[in-house]
């Protein structure tokens, strides 16, 4: 893994939300989409929105 790759991921698990999103997408098994992770944990939706988009690497709606 070269370096830019591992501060992109470094990034991406250094907020709390970020790790909240992961572990509901981890509990559920299959895509989610944001509107549903807005109904599992206690965030708005632009708070759930942005921080797919940095683990995703995109902008899509959905999360799997």
């Amino acid at each position: 893994m070269d370096a830019k790759k591992a501060e992109k991921i470094s990034k991406a698990l250094a907020d709390p939300n970020r790790l909240t999103i992961l572990k509901e997408i981890k509990k559920s098994k299959q895509c989610l989409y944001c509107v549903d992770l807005n109904d599992k944990i206690n965030l708005a939706q632009p708070s759930i929105a942005h921080p797919s988009e940095i683990i995703t690497g995109k902008r899509t709606g959905y999360l799997g």
